[in-house]
């Protein structure tokens, strides 16, 4: 009892502080050990999970578990680690301090391996099975995030087996024996070792974290029984501290799924009709390929709750490509969640992404949560309260504070980026896979992603069938190859090369035998349709065609494969007198959000003719993803065939009545696919728009597959298009001088996909070192691609300091309210609304300053490093007219001048 576990008594908050100055180590014990069995006491599948992992009675397996999960700080007995707290360090006990840098984790595992420290009290538990052993140690010991990674040596921390921390520590390991009443684990089934190891590891690190939170684990006196501690102190205040952390599983709503999800709103399609009667009483792998518009989001959702009556899972985690994409789920699920749960229940809500903090409706939802904790969550809110939470997405702050814990919300919305973190060797990758394995996976738009993500996305979907969790795939234009590879990662056999309907639905699921089941589907009706596709020779032919549509009042889309060739149609179309929203990703993050919200607002499904009406949207392909926007006419850039299908489905979305166009037309700029097209076919009519899509041979197939016939028929025509381009040996009826780019391709693509697989975590040995390069999450490589840069934008402001963009005392919107976003009084939020990302080989640094603004700038970016925010600054100056300037380093001693306004946004000279 002289061994500390916590001794902050009331760290940061003078309300908390204690009469004891230390939290004793068996307590701390005891409080993690009751946690870890509320949790799976919540959350019954993970308990089944876990039990099921033995060959033995399910009781004796979890209570050998817990008592396991109670040693997990065993290595805090270490004289050097009890040298970190001189003011309550028990020099009685272990004599004088040693500071030495001790890892706790490290020491405890070694102790446990030593027969000379723990090792022989911990053998009945455990058993000699070396193998099963590392399993499971490696997770419990492992509770900070990350494997640990390696043994110690003991003598520097404990010195020998016989002094006074060595034997604490077998005297904690007896007294937690007594206290579980001699607890023994029985045999690892055969094949359960690495899910048992990883879901352990996931459900111990949670416990620790909450079971550390002194609001709910005051410091306890040692003059207390263990038994009355355990029954009357840790198990009552895991309870609490659980129902606190809003982690209990929220009921859900009974009832037909499918009314549920429409409200009576929609005709279901017959996508949704699936979704409503496909087998899903044991988990598994569901995909829907359907046309865009389809309704496939509702359809996923419909099946979701279905498979959330049937208790294989709590919740929901939508994985969607962009930011933009996850902002917009997360504002339509924010006002719909609450239908999924029983009336009276309070599910949360969070959206995961880097920039999540910066979105108004999440921001709102944090501050409701707030406003409910004042007059009492968990009690009776006031009135109002309830009012605005009917209205926007409930959000418990807890899971709020950390991106890292958005999994652990009943619904989290977000993009695959921060869903892949749980394949990639960071930390707290365990509790990723944790929260994604009491959720149903649905992974959006799962064409979208590069060779390197889709090997990632293949991982993810091979972890959730390792821990029986169900996974929804959405995609309106998916290989077939890409297809058997996600079935393949499930555990099912998929033969490539099978001729397959479109669109349908395909479910492998637990309780089906044998190879997977497809089912044809019809497209819904309004959106079966005949798009005219034509060829336009050059961008200024192009110009010419969209002057002439904007002036009869259409609503008229150009799709650009380049910022900067968007920048410079929006610049030439705004001369011409027409009204040009641009949107790509090279604006400050509060500009796109405000353009995005703008663009939704014009070109969306409320969207009101005299809103649309002659309006232009020149954009980058941040709009052909997921985004709800409709288009009586579009131009675009020829680009790979699935790309050109989603661009073609934002053309006649919705039902409008009479518009001022006969009918859709999918206008192509791309140079004629003749048999002898050159090596720089598409290069002479693209320099810049090359480098992006650099397999030509793949866009000569698409051009060649769309102009093949004048009439794009949907859904008829979609399935043969995209294996026309993609089947595994398409590129062959390429043009012999385009063949060079199509193997340069599929070579980075190879490469592509074996550096994925060095970069996930190997799950074969469990929950150890030596299942990957274990980094902070900080660093996430979840995309490859060009390195880039983030800039954060800032002004002088009064006083001559620099500040952000977007602060409130810099930001003066005057008349062009219309096009500059609102500013943030928060200095944190507004230097990260201030930031652009632009890629390494565009930036040029800044130069031409005074040496007072300079040192300034300078500063600034040593701060944010130390926040682990690496930025350049650029300081704006205002031009005469809307926009701003800047001046950086050209070659020699030159100095360049760049440009940015709410307009066009950054470009770099």
């Amino acid at each position: 009892m002289q061994i500390w576990g916590k001794a902050q008594p009331g760290a940061g908050d003078a309300s908390l502080r204690q009469i004891m100055p230390y939290h004793p180590l068996a307590w701390h014990s005891l409080d993690v050990a009751a946690t870890f069995l509320r949790l799976i006491q919540i959350w019954p599948e993970q308990r089944a999970g876990l039990a099921t992992s033995f060959d033995g009675d399910a009781d004796e397996a979890i209570n050998g578990l817990a008592a396991l999960v109670a040693l997990h700080d065993l290595g805090k007995c270490a004289r050097t680690f009890q040298s970190k707290a001189p003011d309550v360090y028990p020099h009685i006990l272990l004599g004088p301090p040693r500071a030495v840098a001790c890892n706790h984790s490290a020491v405890g595992y070694a102790m446990v391996e030593d027969a000379r420290f723990c090792g022989m009290a911990f053998a009945p538990l455990l058993g000699q099975n070396e193998f099963e052993r590392a399993f499971l140690l490696g997770p419990v010991f492992g509770h900070h995030g990350r494997p640990v990674p390696g043994l110690v040596d003991l003598s520097v921390h404990l010195g020998r087996p016989d002094e006074a921390g060595a034997k604490a520590a077998r005297a904690l390991v007896e007294r937690v024996m007594t206290l579980f009443e001699g607890p023994v684990l029985p045999p690892i089934a055969q094949g359960a070792e690495t899910a048992l190891s990883w879901r352990l590891a996931g459900l111990v690190a949670l416990a620790d974290w909450i079971g550390s939170d002194q609001r709910h684990f005051p410091y306890a006196d040692s003059d207390i029984s263990w038994l009355d501690y355990w029954g009357n102190h840790a198990i009552p205040q895991a309870k609490a501290a659980i129902a606190a952390s809003g982690l209990e599983r929220a009921q859900v709503a009974r009832g037909d799924s499918l009314a549920i999800v429409s409200g009576g709103a929609f005709t279901p399609t017959q996508a949704q009709e699936w979704a409503a009667q496909v087998d899903c009483e044991g988990s598994g792998l569901f995909i829907i390929e359907d046309v865009t518009g389809s309704g496939k989001t509702e359809a996923a959702l419909i099946l979701a709750h279905r498979l959330m009556q049937a208790g294989r899972a709590g919740g929901i985690y939508v994985a969607l490509p962009t930011m933009a994409t996850a902002n917009g789920l997360y504002r339509r699920l924010g006002a719909a969640y609450r239908a999924l749960y029983a009336p009276g229940a309070r599910p949360s809500i969070v959206l995961a992404h880097g920039a999540r903090n910066l979105d108004a409706a999440f921001i709102r939802s944090i501050a409701l949560a707030a406003r409910r904790e004042e007059v009492g969550y968990g009690g009776a809110p006031s009135a109002d309260a309830d009012e605005d939470e009917t209205a926007s997405a409930a959000c418990t702050r807890w899971l709020a504070d950390d991106r890292r814990r958005a999994f652990l919300a009943e619904i989290g919305v977000g993009t695959i980026d921060q869903a892949l973190l749980a394949v990639l060797p960071v930390k707290h990758a365990a509790i990723r896979q944790l929260g994604l394995s009491r959720q149903v996976l649905i992974i959006d738009e799962a064409h979208a992603y590069d060779a390197y993500m889709q090997a990632e996305i293949e991982a993810l979907v091979a972890h959730q069938a390792r821990l029986d969790a169900p996974v929804i795939i959405l995609s309106a234009t998916l290989p077939a190859a890409m297809r058997a590879r996600l079935i393949r990662a499930y555990g099912k056999s998929a033969p490539e090369g099978a001729a397959t309907p479109y669109p349908c639905a395909t479910a492998v699921s637990g309780t089906l035998a044998g190879a997977p089941v497809i089912t044809p589907l019809a497209a819904r009706a309004d959106l079966a349709r005949a798009i005219t596709v034509t060829r336009v020779d050059t961008p200024e032919t192009a110009q010419e065609r969209i002057i002439r549509a904007a002036r009869a009042g259409a609503a008229v889309a150009w799709i650009r494969n380049t910022v900067d060739d968007a920048i410079q149609a929006a610049r030439f179309l705004r001369g011409q007198g027409l009204a040009v929203d641009l949107f790509h990703a090279r604006f400050s993050m509060a500009d796109r959000l405000a353009i995005e919200e703008r663009v939704v607002t014009r070109f969306g499904k409320a969207s009101r003719p005299d809103e649309r009406a002659g309006r232009v949207l020149v954009a980058t392909q941040v709009v052909e993803q997921s985004l709800d926007l409709d288009f009586d006419v579009m131009l675009t850039d020829l680009a790979p065939i699935d790309l050109m299908i989603q661009r073609a489905g934002r053309l006649w979305r919705h039902a409008r009545g009479a518009r001022p166009v006969p009918g859709p037309e999918l206008a192509v700029v791309a140079p004629d696919p003749g048999v002898d097209a050159p090596a720089d076919w598409y290069g002479r009519l693209f320099p810049i728009g090359q480098y992006v899509y650099r397999d030509h041979a793949r866009l000569w197939l698409s051009a060649r597959a769309l102009f093949a016939q004048p009439v794009m028929r949907v859904p008829e025509d979609l399935r043969g298009l995209i294996e026309a381009v993609y089947a595994p040996d398409a590129s062959l009826d390429a043009p012999p001088s385009l063949q060079a780019s199509a193997d340069e391709q599929a070579g980075r693509d190879l490469a592509s996909r074996a550096f994925a697989g060095l970069n996930v975590i190997d799950f074969a040995p469990g929950y150890a070192p030596e299942s990957g390069a274990w980094g902070p999450d900080t660093v996430t490589p979840t995309r490859e691609g060009d390195e880039s840069v983030t800039l954060r934008l800032a002004v002088i402001g009064e006083g001559g300091a620099l500040a952000p963009l977007h602060a409130e005392t810099v930001c003066d919107a005057g008349s062009e309210a219309d096009f500059e976003a609102d500013p943030d009084p928060d200095p944190r939020r507004a230097w990260s609304l201030s930031e652009v990302a632009i890629r390494q080989n565009r930036f040029r640094p800044r130069a031409g300053l005074a040496p007072e603004i300079e040192r300034q700038a300078h500063a600034l970016e040593e701060r944010f490093a130390s926040r682990g925010i690496h930025a350049r600054i650029v300081v704006l100056t205002r031009d005469c007219d809307s926009g701003w300037r800047f001046t950086c380093q050209g070659s020699g001693d030159d100095v360049l001048e760049g440009r940015y306004d709410p307009f066009d946004g950054f470009t770099m000279p």
